[in-house]
């Protein structure tokens, strides 16, 4: 998008890299509200939407999450540029995007919930999160596709692997539209 067909406010690209917390949840949801009046419009009257490159490890489940149900609120545009990762809670904020992206040489990465009680062991799910996380696919995914995505991420529980998905998976489970 060339920045002269903005007659009103700017294109915005907010680059989140980094862990999946409470914090950054709060300043991107702050930054999302403050962008909100100040989007791009055309001279038709079109709005563009905020895009959103994404590029972490992960954080926590409840974060992501929260960070998926932001930029479904905001309409934002998710994507994955060139060489980035997005994996755990970050892909859970990923299918919150209202149109989501990825390049060519990125990835994806899913895995379940876990919680650890020490450093030496891991403990998959809870019936909570477990019901959080479906819901949560279903809503941003629809029946099809978010059930689909939850069961192929229940496979998973490690600190350190999941069910990766490049560009070409994405698009067969419904995971980019753009």
């Amino acid at each position: 998008l060339n920045a002269d067909y903005c007659v009103k406010g700017k294109k915005y690209v907010i680059e989140l890299d980094g862990q999946i917390n409470s914090e950054a949840t709060f300043v991107i949801d702050s930054l999302l509200k403050e962008l909100e009046s100040k989007k791009c419009i055309d001279s038709e009257g079109t709005h563009f939407v905020t895009n959103v490159t994404l590029n972490s490890t992960g954080g926590y489940v409840e974060s992501g999450i929260k960070l998926g149900k932001i930029f479904r609120k905001y309409s934002v545009y998710t994507q994955l540029a060139d060489g980035q990762e997005c994996a755990s809670s970050c892909a859970y904020a990923f299918v919150g995007g209202k149109y989501r992206s990825m390049s060519n040489d990125t990835e994806l990465m899913f895995h379940s919930p876990y919680y650890t009680t020490d450093f030496k062991n891991i403990y998959c799910t809870t019936k909570q999160s477990e019901k959080d996380l479906n819901n949560y696919f279903v809503s941003m995914l629809g029946d099809k596709f978010g059930n689909t995505l939850f069961t192929k991420t229940m496979n998973y529980c490690s600190l350190s692997d999941g069910w990766s998905v490049n560009k070409d998976a994405a698009t067969i489970y419904g995971l980019t539209n753009r």
